[in-house]
């Protein structure tokens, strides 16, 4: 049997899935994360420590959260590496100046605390990012992948009992940052480094479709909405032929949400909105601009930063909010901000508002966010939404009244103003849930099956 085997793998921006068809005809979804909530979803997540060794999903948060976001700070060791980059810093007490070019610096921590990498398919399609720095040594961005597509690999292995190497990887309609074509390549590279020898590629929302409708005999066209961490993409197939009418993508997703959650709600907890120096100036939009997500934010711990925050003291109006902004960029912080962010988007799909609390050293976060406030923060990207789907409903040539069934996926699809928005255009009756977090492996695995057993 296994030999007929081939893996549907969805490497996703948050979480990644793995599933194969077994003999029965039906995807069977591996538990690879055995100690996550659930075991079938492992969070696309990395943590490296100084010897460079790994860990993967689950453990590697635990991990991180046990070596480093400890709430106190670290020791740390200046290396130069020879490399000038273009940065923004404060200039003096008259202003700012954006764009100067400095010297690279990586800063090495001295404790045993490692790095978390998070997002890494968001990077994929960056012609900027070709090199992850890790405690000193540079390794491609698809090697680094190619560690944790190996990682999944290898335990998917053990629990079938035999190595599969042919595997069908989904790819969203539009990478983050564009050039998809760099993205593909990075991928694939990264998938033969984990040990594959027989490698396609399916559109995500393609994958979807396969997973709602591979027992459909009805004629009807149906639109697959994949809404993820970092992507939504959408496709209009018409069934039971798997016809292709339309593929569309739009590079936001949760992790959008995450950002401007923070932005609106949280960022005056660390400086926004006060002034300092004796022209009463505004902080640098640049540092905020650094905290659209935990990752960004560990990058802001270098001495010249906190030089910056020395220099943002002089008059400043809110004293308390730079001690605030100092532990949460030199105690790694980051983390655990966004981690609440992240718990307090999912609750407003079931309340009408949700506490967000967070206490660390200098930092006291008491308020509360409600629904109403999420779904004005996300007004803009609602019409951006709405027009992607019209964009589809014109790529395939149909009215949203032709349109006869919604089938949702993805961790985005859940939240109540997406519900409402698809409710609107296509009417309740038409919307269909998949499993948000495992559906598009599952279609990658009939997929896979229907591709490798040509």
């Amino acid at each position: 049997m296994a030999k007929k085997i081939s893996y549907g793998i969805d490497f996703g921006t948050t979480n990644s899935t793995i599933a194969y068809i077994n003999e029965r005809d039906e995807p069977v979804k591996l538990k690879i994360d055995p100690n996550a909530d659930n075991p079938c979803v492992m969070r696309s997540v990395i943590y490296v420590n100084q010897k460079l060794d790994m860990l993967f999903g689950k453990p590697a948060v635990d991990a991180y959260i046990t070596d480093v976001a400890l709430n106190k700070e670290s020791k740390k060791r200046i290396i130069e590496t020879g490399r000038m980059i273009k940065v923004a810093q404060p200039a003096n007490a008259g202003g700012f100046v954006p764009d100067k070019i400095v010297p690279e610096i990586i800063e090495v921590e001295e404790s045993d605390g490692g790095r978390l990498l998070q997002a890494l398919k968001s990077n994929l399609s960056s012609q900027i990012v070709s090199n992850i720095n890790l405690f000193g040594s540079n390794k491609p961005i698809e090697w680094v992948v190619g560690q944790f597509l190996k990682e999944m690999k290898q335990r998917a292995d053990e629990i079938i009992g035999e190595s599969i190497n042919k595997v069908v990887i989904g790819r969203p309609v539009e990478y983050v940052g564009g050039n998809n074509q760099l993205a593909i390549d990075r991928m694939r590279s990264a998938a033969k480094i984990a040990g594959f020898k027989e490698i396609e590629f399916e559109y995500e929302p393609i994958a979807a479709a396969y997973d709602y409708g591979i027992d459909i005999k009805n004629k009807q066209i149906s639109l697959i909405y994949d809404f993820g961490g970092g992507t939504l993409d959408i496709s209009i197939v018409r069934f039971p032929e798997k016809e292709v009418l339309a593929n569309v993508g739009l590079p936001i997703g949760g992790d959008h949400f995450n950002t401007k959650i923070f932005t609106s709600e949280l960022s005056q907890y660390f400086g926004k909105g006060s002034k300092y120096g004796l022209r009463q100036l505004s902080l640098p939009e640049s540092i905020f601009a650094s905290m659209k997500n935990w990752y960004l934010i560990s990058l802001l711990k270098t001495e010249s930063f906190a030089n910056s925050i020395e220099h943002f003291k002089f008059m400043n109006t809110n004293p308390k909010a730079l001690l605030a902004l100092k532990s949460l960029v030199f105690n790694n912080l980051g983390f655990g901000i966004y981690e609440e962010i992240e718990k307090v988007k999912k609750n407003l799909s079931s309340k009408e508002f949700e506490k967000y609390n967070f206490i660390a050293k200098d930092i006291e976060i008491n308020t509360t966010i409600t629904k109403n406030v999420f779904e004005k923060i996300i007004q803009d990207d609602l019409v951006n939404i709405d027009k992607t789907i019209n964009k589809a409903l014109k790529a395939a040539n149909i009215k949203s009244e032709e349109i006869d069934a919604v089938a949702t996926t993805g961790g985005s699809s859940l939240i109540p103003a997406i519900y409402k928005q698809l409710q609107n255009k296509f009417g309740a009756k038409k919307i269909k849930e998949s499993d948000a977090f495992t559906s598009v492996a599952a279609g990658l695995a009939h997929r896979a099956k229907e591709i490798f057993s040509r």
